[in-house]
């Protein structure tokens, strides 16, 4: 098992990273329960979305994440400074992948009435 080891100059700390830690894909967030000390927060995964369901979004929570709550407004605080920091990346990012679904939809036609897909 190879772990990284990082040090921060700013903040003085080292963090050592393992190859081995769990990553978990969530699609957002479902509930928030913020306490004076601990907060926590439930993240979700779509399960399916259908008209036939009313339009109603099924999801599964995938991860209950506890933490002190000035450890969340840290947190906070720090995507926020982030988002600022790396705008015009995302920005351009964006543009790309904006760019690139249009490129592949318009080789894409579906026909409606026997709900067969057709590429061209």
């Amino acid at each position: 098992m190879s772990t990284i080891k990082i040090h921060d100059n700013e903040t003085d700390t080292d963090l050592e990273i393992s190859e081995n830690m769990p990553e978990i894909y969530a699609d957002g967030i479902s509930n928030l329960i913020m306490g004076g000390s601990v907060s926590k927060v439930t993240f979700h995964s779509v399960k399916a979305w259908s008209p036939v369901l009313n339009g109603i979004e099924q999801r599964k929570a995938v991860l209950q994440l506890s933490m002190p709550t000035v450890v969340l407004f840290e947190m906070c605080r720090n995507i926020l400074f982030t988002a600022q920091t790396s705008e015009k990346d995302i920005v351009e990012t964006g543009k790309i992948t904006d760019a690139r679904y249009k490129e592949i939809m318009e080789g894409v036609s579906i026909v409606k009435k026997d709900r067969k897909k057709k590429v061209i």
